[in-house]
């Protein structure tokens, strides 16, 4: 493989690693969301 290549293959992945860090935050504030407004606590010990 040509260093081209896996540059290019290197960028790609950086998106999908990005899109998915991103996605998540998004999940993360929705259960933030969730638990503050039906007052369970941030941290469970058991999961």
């Amino acid at each position: 493989m040509d260093m081209k290549k896996i540059r290019t293959e290197i960028d790609a992945l950086d998106d999908v690693i990005k899109d998915a860090f991103l996605r998540r935050m998004e999940l993360c504030a929705g259960m933030a969301a969730y638990k503050k407004e039906n007052g369970l606590p941030v941290f469970y010990p058991a999961r």
